[in-house]
């Protein structure tokens, strides 16, 4: 069957899909594409040494090709102007999602970075050493006071900046001097790495200031029909953290671009700008048109510049869902399932705790940029999870393998199972932040015919009953020899089509191809 996937809380839900066509192959996880070419940035090595020491984790896996333990990441692209200071934000930063341990460094050095700023010498705080600014509690009995947050200041040559964040306490060793400053530490298991690739205001300034005609970005979507949808920007758009500049200086960007509708033509027919309701400085709410229509929005600075184009198709949610039927018993009928992300076998053990069944088996960390959730009594980092509040189940912006969710949970819709293998099969859940992330990077064969049909099919379920619903994006790319990317097409769920929290929906994202032929293709989903 077609299913097990994730399943949300604030954003995410049950993953996995299919594809079928005239000679259809389905996905792969390939490896996450990475930007770190090195870069030699004026650092210099802070005067505080200390004995620091890289660790394989729980996971087991070997260190990657730079020494460093390989751990699930997201990735962020920043412009700033030369000088300018700015705040590199965790997507889970504040005391409602505990962590034990961080450290901000220079990726490319695996070193400190003298243009991050971070209190030199407190238990709470970060202490700033040659390995980075790091702060390390090793309490696993409440949430510690600390904050994924520091502030960069740009000296004009790229670089590329890394965050580590872990939830476990599992130090194999953490010793301090008796100022309680640290003096040695082996990392823990890491819950995830963000790395923020950060670019001067000169090499996007001469792209923007060309857009007053075609825009800097330009999206295809296809979504359920009248429903309120959320477009977002490649970068933060909003607010004195844009990274769109079309001037050198920081003062060559708009802080309050404005939306703009045409219901007639991508390029005309426009009318007057609208103040646009926007989250996270990136994340616009819009709305889909009826169906079988394109509507057209553009974001454009007060001077004219087109930072985004969003071109939105609406479609019957009998072609498109969310349904609540089972619909994958026609496709096994009509088509050829190649291939399936299935949950059920990814091996390790299940650990009852919190009334749940919990997996101790992480995907692999180029499949999704959310923190794992290792269980309670599962060796050292479940051992030595921060819990909040005594709460040992998925923290937020983290993701668990689970056959079902805890009974006594006040926010979650409580024993939610498998929709395919309810009591012995598993799903994803994601306990979703609202800044974007990748919840699946799937591969599909390339040995697809011009006009072959691929159609991915997802289970998807709410937890939750909060005022943030589920809104998830499928993007599907194909894959030049040359290692390039085209956008073919993508689907959006809307916001609230997955509205009863508890009841598993189906997805159904369905593209023809055109005549050109792709030597792989990739379906992305982000929240």
């Amino acid at each position: 069957m077609y299913n097990n996937g994730w399943s949300p809380t604030s954003g995410l839900a049950d993953l996995f899909g299919s594809a079928s066509g005239t000679t259809l192959k389905f996905y792969k996880v390939t490896d996450l594409k990475t930007d770190t070419t090195p870069t030699t940035p004026a650092d210099a090595i802070p005067e505080r040494y200390i004995n620091f020491s890289h660790n394989q984790g729980q996971a087991n896996t070997s260190l990657n090709k730079n020494g460093m333990q390989d751990v699930h990441t997201l990735e962020f692209t920043a412009y700033l102007a030369p000088g300018e200071s700015r705040e590199l934000e965790m997507p889970v930063g504040s005391g409602s999602a505990p962590h034990a341990y961080f450290r901000w460094y220079n990726f490319d050095t695996d070193k400190a970075s003298n243009a991050i700023t971070a209190n030199l010498n407190h238990t709470t705080g970060y202490v700033r050493t040659d390995w980075g600014n790091i702060i390390a509690n090793n309490s696993t009995s409440s949430s510690p006071s600390i904050q994924g947050v520091t502030t960069f200041t740009f000296d004009g040559n790229p670089i590329n900046i890394a965050c580590d964040a872990s939830n476990y306490a599992d130090f194999a060793t953490l010793t301090r001097d008796s100022t309680d400053t640290i003096t040695a530490i082996t990392e823990p298991t890491l819950s995830y790495r963000v790395i923020y690739h950060i670019h001067s205001s000169s090499e996007i300034a001469p792209l923007l200031a060309a857009c007053t005609s075609t825009p800097f970005e330009e999206y295809n979507f296809v979504a359920p029909a009248d429903t309120v949808v959320m477009m977002t920007t490649a970068m933060k758009s909003y607010g004195g953290a844009s990274n769109y500049f079309y001037g050198v200086s920081s003062s060559d960007r708009d802080a309050t671009p404005k939306i703009y509708k045409s219901t007639t033509s991508a390029t005309s027919g426009y009318g007057s700008g609208s103040t646009p309701t926007v989250y996270s400085n990136r994340m616009y709410q819009l709305q889909s048109p009826p169906r079988n229509t394109t509507w057209h929005y553009e974001l454009r600075t007060a001077n004219g510049k087109i930072i985004a184009r969003w071109n939105i198709t609406g479609m019957a949610r009998s072609a498109v869902g969310p349904w609540t039927s089972e619909i994958n018993t026609t496709l096994d009928q009509q088509y050829i399932l190649s291939a399936e992300q299935n949950f059920d076998n990814l091996g390790g053990t299940d650990y009852s705790f919190e009334n749940g069944n919990i997996s101790d088996k992480p995907l692999r960390w180029s499949e999704c940029s959310y923190g794992f959730t290792y269980p309670t009594g599962s060796g050292s980092a479940g051992t030595n999870r921060v819990v909040n509040g005594g709460h040992k189940f998925t923290n937020w912006g983290e993701y668990s393998i689970v056959k079902t969710t805890p009974t006594d949970k006040n926010w979650l819709v409580s024993s939610v199972k498998s929709h395919t293998n309810p009591g012995t099969g598993s799903y994803m859940y994601v306990d979703a932040n609202e800044a974007p992330g990748v919840v699946s990077d799937l591969m599909v064969d390339g040995n697809l015919c011009p006009g072959s049909e691929i159609i991915v099919s997802a289970w998807v379920v709410s937890h939750t009953n909060s005022g943030t619903k589920p809104n998830l994006n499928f993007i599907l790319m194909g894959v030049n020899a040359n290692g390039t990317e085209d956008r073919i097409q993508a689907y959006t769920t809307g916001k609230g089509t997955l509205s009863q929290a508890g009841r598993w929906y189906n997805i159904l994202f369905k593209v023809t191809l055109g005549a050109k032929r792709y030597s792989q293709y990739r379906v992305k989903i982000e929240n």
